[in-house]
């Protein structure tokens, strides 16, 4: 069995939240909208809220993941880290972990970031919601990839 390790720091995700909501806020500025950096982007106040989508989408990571895990903590360095292991076959390719992580994280950030904008920004809410799924979609498709088998070559040693 391979062994691949999906970490996820709860910190990062709503950092990197904060500064997509950030940015999406200072671009939808207009002369009719003067408030929307404020209405769009999230602060403090709102962590409550964002650690509810966050375990949303951990949630849905873990339906996922579930014919995979082999074992699931929280690190015991940091609470906010997630650790998930998962036992792969033989013939999955272990050069996809890290794309498998990256579309994990993506995923996580794009929706956090669309279930704000249903609060906050309407318009672009759906784009984000899409995107989460794309992302998800992508992990499952490296979950279930497998790398083809190789026959080794008959020699007169093997004969």
């Amino acid at each position: 069995m391979n062994l691949v390790l999906i970490q996820i720091d709860r910190d990062y995700i709503l950092d990197e939240v904060a500064r997509t909501t950030a940015y999406i806020g200072s671009k939808a500025i207009t002369e009719q909208d003067k408030e929307a950096f404020e209405r769009i982007s999230t602060i403090q106040e709102d962590e409550a809220q964002l650690k509810r989508f966050y375990d949303e989408a951990l949630a849905k990571v873990e339906d996922l993941i579930k014919p995979f895990i082999s074992s699931r903590e929280q690190a015991e360095t940091d609470e906010h880290i997630y650790e998930v292991r998962l036992n792969m076959p033989e013939n999955y390719p272990p050069s996809l972990n890290m794309r498998i992580n990256k579309n994990i994280w993506s995923f996580c950030v794009e929706y956090i970031t669309g279930k704000w904008s249903m609060i906050a920004n309407k318009a672009e809410a759906n784009a984000y919601l899409q995107s989460a799924e794309s992302s998800l979609s992508s992990a499952k498709t490296k979950l279930y990839t497998r790398q083809r088998p190789e026959r080794k070559p008959i020699t007169e040693e093997t004969t």
